[in-house]
């Protein structure tokens, strides 16, 4: 079984307490992470059909 990644709750945890939702769109990962292009932030992070992600895929994708 696959160890998580260091920092990963802790990143969680935190977007919880900041109280964003479950699922991310967009312009809230442009605000969580400070990039001001929204083709910079959908060639980064793997977002579904409607523009979302998920808080834990999130939390994944920023903790390499």
């Amino acid at each position: 079984m696959p160890r998580e990644k260091e920092g990963y709750r802790d990143t969680i945890e935190d977007l919880r307490m900041r109280g964003y939702p479950s699922t991310l769109t967009v312009d809230e990962v442009m605000e969580i992470t400070g990039i001001k292009s929204r083709n910079t932030v959908k060639k980064h992070f793997k977002f579904n059909k409607m523009h979302q992600i998920t808080l834990a895929d999130f939390a994944r994708q920023v903790c390499v």
